[in-house]
C-alpha cells in the first residue's frame, strides 16, 4: 500500500496557521496598542489567541465567575461595561480593537462589573499567562496596559468622588437643626379651612 499523496493545491497545516496568524497579525495592526508593537510581539500574541463568539446580550464575564482566565480583545462587534444587575444602564461601550478586563486579570481579582455582547461579538481570548508574558517581552503593550489601567481608576476615583458629594448633600438636612433649615415663618391656616 503507497502513502497516501495530497491534492495538489494543498498547503500544509503548518502554512495554514502562518496564514491565520498573519491575517490576525494584520487585524490587530488596525489598533492601538498593536500598530506600535514590535513584530515578533505582535506575532507572540498573535499566536496565542483562540476565537469566540458571543450572541447579543450574552454576558461574557462578571463578578461571579471569579478570577478572569482570559483577556479579551474586541475583533468585531462591541462590548457593555455596567453594572452587575442586567436592568441598570451600562456604563461604558467598548469597540473593536478594545482590551478587557485588564485590571482584574493583573490583580488577579474578580471583576467588579459585566461585560455583554451588545449585539453578536467576536472577541480574541488570551490566557492570563500568555497575557503577562506578552506584558513582559514588550515594552510597548506593558506601557499600554499600565496606562489603561490607570485611566480606569481615575475614571472610578471620580465617579466614587461623584457620589460621595452627592451622599454628603443629601446627609447635611439630617446634620442640620429646623431653626437652621427653615428661613421665614411657617404657613398656617385655621382648624375650619377649607381645602
Amino acid at each position: 500500500m503507497s502513502a497516501p499523496t495530497r491534492a495538489s493545491g494543498v498547503q500544509p497545516y503548518r502554512t495554514d496557521v502562518a496564514t491565520l496568524t498573519g491575517g490576525t497579525v494584520a487585524q490587530l495592526r488596525r489598533h492601538a496598542p498593536f500598530d506600535r508593537m514590535e513584530e515578533v510581539h505582535l506575532h507572540l500574541l498573535a499566536s496565542r489567541l483562540k476565537l469566540a463568539y458571543y450572541p447579543a446580550e450574552t454576558v461574557i464575564i462578571d463578578h461571579g465567575m471569579g478570577i478572569p482566565e482570559h483577556v479579551y480583545i474586541i475583533k468585531q462587534g462591541a462590548v457593555m461595561v455596567g453594572p452587575a444587575d442586567q436592568g441598570a444602564s451600562p456604563e461604558i461601550a467598548l469597540q473593536e480593537g478594545e482590551c478587557f478586563p485588564l485590571g482584574a486579570v493583573v490583580a488577579r481579582r474578580p471583576v467588579s462589573g459585566a461585560y455583554r455582547a451588545s449585539h453578536d461579538t467576536f472577541c480574541y481570548q488570551l490566557s492570563a499567562e500568555d497575557f503577562r508574558r506578552v506584558m513582559e517581552q514588550s515594552a510597548v503593550f506593558h506601557d499600554f496596559c499600565t496606562r489603561r489601567i490607570a485611566h480606569m481608576l481615575q475614571h472610578a476615583l471620580v465617579n466614587l468622588q461623584s457620589d460621595m458629594a452627592l451622599n454628603v448633600s443629601q446627609r447635611q438636612p439630617l446634620d442640620r437643626t429646623l431653626a437652621q433649615i427653615v428661613a421665614r415663618e411657617p404657613v398656617s391656616c385655621a382648624e375650619d379651612t377649607p381645602i
